[in-house]
């Protein structure tokens, strides 16, 4: 895989293979483009006792998942006030759509990173085809509160060209249970079952 600079970042974005919208021209690095935080997240609710069956995430989707363990919320213009050790799914304003032949990692940018918050924990790679708003897994890992706004630059996409094409990009292919999603999205890993 290469990574895109910024000439080839445009040429993918005027030929309309990828598509940013809404597409800020401004935002495009060297070898990056950056997006923004949308204004809705979804705020994990930590209750009582975790040994009580009742607040356990079960991967299986047992009954335990019928229970709400986030609460929907979005940020006026006063923001969000991200607690130490808190932890919350946000998405980003923009909707990205990938051809099959680019993939991407999605990274925080290191201005946020300076001050401890980690806007993409994990599965921070984005496949061949995805089209959607992308899911950030946010957690403040300082020892501060930390004030998000909506429409901050807060990640990174940094995006690579294939060898090749993908013959069954994601969105194409069986189990693609997080294609064209809209705002913060829910782990879904009942489905893989």
């Amino acid at each position: 895989m290469t990574i895109l600079a910024d000439s080839a970042i445009k040429q993918y974005l005027r030929e309309g293979r990828l598509r940013i919208d809404p597409l800020n021209p401004e935002h495009i690095g060297p070898a990056s483009l950056d997006l923004r935080l949308s204004s809705e997240l979804e705020i994990m609710t930590c209750t009582g006792d975790t040994e009580d069956p009742a607040n356990v995430l079960d991967t299986r989707g047992g009954s335990s998942q019928s229970c709400a363990y986030t609460e929907r919320r979005s940020m006026g213009p006063a923001g969000f006030l991200l607690r130490p050790g808190a932890f919350v799914l946000g998405s980003t304003m923009e909707t990205v759509c990938f051809p099959r032949d680019l993939c991407a990692n999605v990274t925080g940018r290191s201005s946020v990173g300076r001050l401890g918050v980690a806007i993409h924990v994990t599965a921070g790679f984005i496949d061949p085809g995805f089209a959607g708003q992308i899911t950030l897994e946010i957690v403040n890992l300082g020892c501060r509160a930390v004030k998000l706004y909506a429409g901050s630059r807060v990640c990174q996409l940094v995006l690579s060209k294939l060898y090749g094409f993908c013959e069954e990009p994601y969105g194409e292919r069986v189990g693609s249970k997080y294609q064209n999603q809209q705002g913060p999205t829910l782990s879904r890993i009942a489905d893989d079952m």
